[in-house]
């Protein structure tokens, strides 16, 4: 009688590729912890790309906010202090870390900058990068959708406020 190759652990028979060990190749087969690693990774990832990016889109919808009411351009002038007019560096736009820089006060004249602007800016990246960190790789476009609308919620609740 011949004798299966593969191993009986309690009164299951295992084949290759069940428990994640290496096979003859030396190549490393799947198994259901490994693909939870890769699951979290990529949704970390992903969530570590979609943080910048919530942050440059509440940026742009937090100066759409101040303009669009008192019927100004979103395109011209470009960004500026409306205390002084002087118009923004690069390095002044860049959401968060400019104003933790600047200390939330205008380089030019010192006027402060207020505290909802950059709440505001990390509330939206954070909005667009948690439903992806959660459920992203597995359900990517209801993340997206979930991100849009949070980033879209706190867009609301400035023209609100």
């Amino acid at each position: 009688m011949l004798r299966s190759q593969h191993a009986v652990r309690d009164g299951k028979q295992e084949r290759p590729g069940d428990g994640g060990e290496t096979g003859r190749g030396g190549g490393f087969l799947p198994s259901p912890d490994n693909q939870r690693v890769t699951d979290q990774l990529c949704n970390l990832l992903g969530a570590v790309l979609l943080l910048p990016l919530g942050l440059a889109l509440g940026s742009f919808l937090e100066l759409a906010a101040d303009r669009l009411p008192r019927s100004e351009s979103i395109v011209t002038p470009p960004s500026h202090c409306r205390a002084c007019g002087r118009r923004l560096t690069p390095g002044e736009l860049i959401p968060l870390v400019s104003y933790v820089l600047q200390r939330g006060r205008c380089r030019g004249c010192d006027t402060p900058i207020g505290a909802g602007v950059p709440l505001r800016e990390a509330l939206s990246g954070v909005g667009l990068a948690a439903p992806w960190a959660v459920v992203g790789c597995a359900h990517p476009v209801a993340a997206l959708i979930l991100g849009g609308l949070l980033l879209g919620a706190v867009s609301a609740v400035r023209l609100v406020l």
